[in-house]
């Protein structure tokens, strides 16, 4: 079972590279997810090369990047529903009808 799912993660790999050079020749089709999608299979199927992967200094900082990417669009996620919710608050606010008392005293009939 170790071996078919090795096999299968290196067959993907080999797809997704091959596809990554595809996107190189041809403008239309995007190239940087397929090559991530290969050495993320790789790592998959190889401990050696995940090991090797992490320890290079452009993957560091790549992973770096979208980590602080991450947290930013987190922040800003945060920012838009938190203002869509105050703007909900609003508008739900705008729409309410307030109770009218009625004194038995007002009446004149």
């Amino acid at each position: 079972m170790v071996l078919f799912h090795k096999v299968f993660w290196l067959i993907l790999a080999l797809l997704l590279f091959i596809c990554g050079i595809i996107g190189l020749l041809l403008p239309i089709i995007p190239q940087v997810p397929f090559f991530f999608g290969a050495a993320w299979s790789l790592t998959k199927a190889s401990s050696r090369f995940e090991n090797w992967l992490h320890r290079q200094r452009w993957y560091q900082q790549t992973v770096e990047q979208l980590l602080v990417w991450k947290r930013r669009w987190a922040k800003r996620t945060d920012n838009f529903l938190r203002q869509r919710q105050i703007n909900w608050q609003w508008l739900t606010r705008q729409w309410q009808v307030e109770p009218v008392r009625i004194d038995k005293d007002d009446h004149n009939h």
